[in-house]
């Protein structure tokens, strides 16, 4: 097969299962490749909300490659906040790589920020994917730091390990979006960027919980913690923070019942990886962050999903 057999469009919501599928059989495909245990998972009934929330925010920046028989065989994803591109998703079929689809796809979906003066280019990649790494550093996106994968787990009767927080802090749920301008202004220092419509999207959707924390009255963070156990992100207003709300939102998920939880930790965060291997979060994954220029202060800030920062 070759790129004439290949049709790509912009993508569609009815494209999204199908998506999902060939993003989750091509990382287990590399994972196979590389001697790594593989995830397992079900076809899902409906589109990830993640997905779909991504589409409807950029429908222009997204892309699906087809063959001739309507199979899809090419997905990017790529998402625009303020003056930034970040590519959410890139995969082909592992059966038709190094044939020209996946930099027809790329390109598309370049041109979507180009068209849009994007200053800053970013992306989280595979460190196991040396082939796409040299292409994402030759498009002007070197590798940035590492980004840890960190979980845990426990079985039926098992209790987790506490976290103790270094600094006493308030928590609060919130469901309300008259908070959001001030969450927007603790993103743009921490993530360098204010992306309001995340904040809709966590707000609007019953298995996200947006934590806020004060010190006193002061406000000084928010995590946002889903009914899956994922604790991303925490985004604090000062250094001395970070760990705290780290600790509080990972006991806060504790206090729900989750008997699983995972965080992605930038590589230089020494003291939050300390912390997170004491209570029993092991790595399980490293990925790179790859951009043209540095796109968060770790000091402040513990990323969201691998989709998006």
């Amino acid at each position: 097969m070759n790129l004439k057999d290949i049709t790509i469009r912009r993508t569609r919501q009815a494209d999204l299962i199908d998506a999902i599928m060939l993003v989750m059989n091509t990382a287990n495909h590399l994972r196979r490749k590389r001697g790594m245990s593989i995830n397992r998972f079900k076809k899902p009934k409906q589109p990830p909300p993640l997905m779909v929330h991504f589409l409807k925010t950029d429908p222009d920046g997204s892309f699906v490659a087809h063959d001739r028989t309507g199979k899809l065989v090419g997905f990017a994803l790529s998402l625009i906040r303020e003056d930034e591109w970040f590519l959410s998703q890139l995969f082909v079929d592992p059966t038709l790589q190094s044939k020209g689809i996946g930099q027809k796809l790329l390109d598309k979906a370049m041109r979507y920020g180009k068209k849009n003066n994007c200053k800053r280019w970013a992306l989280v990649t595979f460190s196991y994917n040396p082939q796409a790494i040299a292409v994402y550093t030759k498009m002007g996106m070197p590798p940035q730091r590492p980004l840890l994968t960190m979980e845990r787990k426990r079985k039926d009767g098992e209790a987790f390990k506490k976290l103790r927080a270094p600094i006493k802090l308030t928590v609060t749920k919130i469901t309300e979006e008259k908070y959001i301008n001030r969450l927007t202004t603790l993103d743009r220092r921490a993530r360098q960027l204010a992306r309001p419509e995340e904040h809709f999207f966590w707000l609007a959707d019953e298995s996200y919980n947006t934590l806020i924390f004060h010190d006193g009255k002061k406000l000084v963070g928010y995590v946002v913690v889903n009914s899956r156990g994922m604790i991303a992100p925490v985004v604090a207003s000062e250094p001395k923070y970070l760990v705290s709300l780290l600790a509080h939102a990972v006991e806060w998920g504790t206090a729900q019942g989750h008997k699983y939880q995972i965080l992605f930790v930038q590589g230089e965060q020494l003291e939050v990886i300390r912390t997170l291997m004491t209570a029993g979060f092991h790595i399980d994954e490293t990925t790179l962050v790859m951009a043209s220029e540095q796109v968060s202060d770790p000091k402040l800030y513990i990323p969201a999903t691998l989709a998006h920062f």
